[in-house]
């Protein structure tokens, strides 16, 4: 498209002005007289550029880790843009050493009304050393500038560059994305019996704003709890005693990070109670039977058993199998076992009462009240009958005759007795199963007449 301007003048030299920056222009003189037109005479010529304008800065995307921007052409033609130089800052400010993190030279084939040339040097002071350089081919072409930090905020200063230096810088502030933040550091747990409390050290690599930590606690391969705490430690509570643990520890700012992992296994507790305690009783002996703790908690070394009567320890006995007797007991007596299970630590007890069978009574001892001519008057002492008493039976005899009676009592006295005659005596005590004769009493009736 061309745009002619046509003037006259009676000098030999004219003067043109407003022409524009970076612009070819041709000239044509006619010099006219009354025959006529001459022909003309041609100059073309280019006006120097100058400096550009301020290049507007579009972002079209962003991530964590990237921005996508696009350029514009500065508002006024100050003659063919040859390419931009584009800084990256850290921050929201340009620091005061005005040295950025990267140079971008973006040349630029066709990106202003006439065709331009590849640059041959690094214009407007730049240095061209360290600079990455990347190409357009027209003007509102997206590019990316790459390897940012995630959650960051950036200053982007662009400027575009003709012949004649580098025009305005303008600014673009904005924040990258968050991304995944990598694992949290230094876990240390202190474990007891039945907690584990656990600190940590933010992750490295936070990528952005760590809102949260989500904790996750498995036991025998199944999620047992499911913990988050907005500090840097967490706390375990109401474990199980010597039992393998695995915790994963997820660092979260608006993503979830990646897991830390670690197995732990709590210290030795206090085993629970045995379980399934069975009691085979006799008269003399208890021969018992247990299971394991449901919760050893430890490895179980051995298992201690009291046995008390009367409220008295009779016997301390221990074993390393799951069963024990207790021999030489009383008949019909009650007892106490108390079983203890034994890791390094003392266990709970598992306590039961029981009772030996009925035995046979001890025999009774037989006392000498009082006699007379046709009487004898004895008692007797039950120590240990090893029953409930059923009766006694006393008998008595000489040596042509004997005779019995039954009685609850433990006194007797037998009547129509022959005078001066001698008699064998016995009380036989008899419980709900077995009967004992007692020792033979030996006793004469007096003299008669007395």
């Amino acid at each position: 498209m061309y745009n002619c301007t046509n003037t006259t003048t009676n000098m030999t030299y004219y003067i043109i002005n407003d022409f524009l920056p970076g612009t070819k222009y041709t000239v044509d003189v006619f010099a006219i007289n009354y025959i006529g037109t001459s022909t003309k005479s041609s100059l073309s010529f280019t006006t120097p550029s100058k400096v550009p304008g301020v290049v507007n800065i579009k972002i079209s995307e962003i991530t964590a880790f990237n921005v996508t921007i696009s350029l514009s052409h500065p508002e006024t033609f100050m003659g063919n843009i040859l390419g931009y130089f584009i800084e990256i800052y850290k921050g929201q400010k340009m620091p005061t050493d005005k040295k950025p993190l990267k140079i971008y030279h973006i040349k630029c084939y066709n990106c202003s009304q006439a065709y331009a040339s590849r640059p041959g040097s690094c214009p407007c002071s730049q240095p061209c050393n360290n600079m990455q350089e990347k190409t357009l081919h027209s003007l509102g072409e997206h590019f990316s500038l790459n390897s940012l930090t995630p959650a960051t905020s950036y200053l982007i200063s662009a400027q575009a560059y003709t012949s004649a230096g580098c025009g305005n810088i303008s600014e673009k502030i904005f924040m990258t994305n968050e991304s995944t933040p990598s694992k949290v550091q230094n876990l240390v747990i202190n474990i007891t019996e039945t907690e584990a409390y656990m600190e940590w050290q933010e992750p490295k690599h936070p990528n952005g704003k760590i809102q949260y930590y989500l904790l996750y606690l498995y036991h025998n391969d199944s999620l047992s709890v499911l913990g988050n705490s907005t500090e840097k430690n967490f706390v375990f509570e109401n474990l199980e005693p010597y039992q393998n643990y695995t915790v994963s520890i997820v660092a979260m700012n608006s993503l979830p990070g990646e897991k830390y992992t670690r197995k732990f296994k709590t210290k030795i507790g206090a085993p629970s109670k045995v379980q399934n305690l069975v009691i085979n009783i006799t008269e003399t002996e208890a021969y018992m039977e247990w299971q394991e703790p449901k919760h050893p908690n430890g490895k179980i070394q051995y298992y201690l058993l009291y046995l008390y009567h009367n409220d008295s320890l009779s016997v301390l006995g221990n074993s390393t199998e799951k069963n024990f007797v207790f021999e030489n007991l009383e008949p019909y007596q009650h007892y106490t076992v108390s079983i203890v299970a034994m890791n390094s630590l003392t266990g709970e007890n598992c306590t039961r009462k029981f009772k030996t069978k009925i035995g046979a009574p001890e025999p009774v001892n037989i006392t000498l009240v009082d006699k007379t001519s046709k009487s004898i008057t004895i008692k007797w002492k039950s120590l240990h009958p090893n029953g409930p008493i059923k009766k006694y039976i006393v008998s008595w005899k000489t040596v042509k005759e004997s005779s019995m009676i039954r009685t609850m009592k433990n006194t007797y006295t037998i009547t129509d007795l022959e005078p001066y005659r001698n008699y064998t005596i016995k009380v036989k005590i008899c419980n709900t199963k077995y009967c004992t004769n007692s020792e033979s009493l030996y006793a004469q009736t007096k003299i008669g007449g007395l």
